[in-house]
């Protein structure tokens, strides 16, 4: 019960930033990871990401590897003249679990 209690903010937090399609931007990923590791920012997490080849070195397209495992999604949008704009990546729920067990620091009184 006390482990429900504890984890209910961060169940809503969760829930708010997951879209329909059950992906998020790698903004809200970073903005979420923050509440648990201060040192967590977009920057940071682009360049993480970026050198655990989770995203592309030039743009911000997943990479193929990252597709098959589910740990993320392209996304491509079209501008208001008809063109389309380049690829992003988009987190899944599955890729956002990824990020919290690679690149959260947990403060020592919560490792258990």
């Amino acid at each position: 019960m006390e482990d429900n209690a504890r984890m209910l903010p961060k169940s809503v937090a969760y829930d708010s930033i997951i879209d329909t399609e059950g992906t998020m931007t790698i903004t809200q990923a970073a903005r979420y990871l923050a509440q648990m590791d201060r040192t967590i920012t977009r920057t940071r997490l682009f360049a993480y990401l970026r050198a655990d080849g989770i995203i592309c070195k030039q743009g911000n397209a997943p990479t193929k590897r990252a597709i098959q495992q589910g740990l993320a999604r392209q996304i491509m949008s079209e501008r208001a003249d008809g063109k389309a704009n380049d690829p992003y990546a988009r987190l899944t729920q599955k890729g956002l679990d990824w990020c919290v067990s690679h690149y959260v620091r947990m403060p020592t009184q919560m490792r258990q």
